[in-house]
């Protein structure tokens, strides 16, 4: 009877381990998920800043900018970050 119990306790104890580690590894795995994820999302708009930023540096024209008055590359600059500076 005392070995029959004993038997069942230490089954009962392998099978808590498994459900602890089950536990821990889909945790671990869920978190993973989530720095993926995270990670992703801010290489995208990365990526989304560097292009906007280079469509307005194309768009100003820096190299050109002394054969324009200070008024019309105020009025371009303008132009080009209301075109070419949202973010969608």
């Amino acid at each position: 009877m005392l070995d029959i119990r004993y038997s069942h306790f230490k089954k009962l104890n392998i099978l808590k381990k498994y459900y602890i580690s089950l536990i821990l590894l889909s945790t671990i795995c869920f978190i993973q998920f989530l720095f993926f994820y995270k990670n992703n999302q801010i290489r995208k708009l990365e990526e989304e800043l560097n292009n906007k930023s280079d469509n307005i540096e194309k768009c100003i024209d820096i190299e050109n900018k002394n054969t324009r008055t200070i008024y019309e590359n105020i009025k371009l600059s303008k132009y080009c970050i209301d075109n070419f500076g949202n973010i969608k």
